[in-house]
């Protein structure tokens, strides 16, 4: 089951996730480009190459699901059955908090 605490732990922990990600892809891209610098035959420097595109899309794709988290959208079906509001970034419950009687 989905729970409001989720979606803040999605939040900060997608970033955290892309920047070690691109951390451990910009080393290999170094490499890549320092392996290709050397003389290689021309199937050798064909695989580098297809290596560096892999890389290069990984990171884009990275980029654009952090964007996707972290940006405004409208709330789903979903939200707003359950109440759930996320107009502040932070998942807010919108029903009306149920009062004790006798209080």
């Amino acid at each position: 089951m989905w729970s409001p605490g989720e979606a803040i732990v999605d939040r900060y922990t997608q970033p955290v996730f892309t920047c070690a990600e691109g951390t451990i892809s910009s080393v290999y891209l170094w490499s890549l480009i320092r392996l290709l610098r050397l003389k290689s035959g021309v199937r050798q420097r064909r695989v580098l190459l297809d290596l560096t595109y892999v890389i290069v899309i990984a990171l884009c794709c990275d980029i654009l699901a952090v964007s996707f988290v972290r940006s405004p959208r409208p709330p789903s079906i979903l939200e707003q059955r359950m109440g759930i509001d996320y107009s502040s970034g932070i998942p807010q419950s919108t029903r009306p908090k149920p009062s004790m009687p006798g209080l």
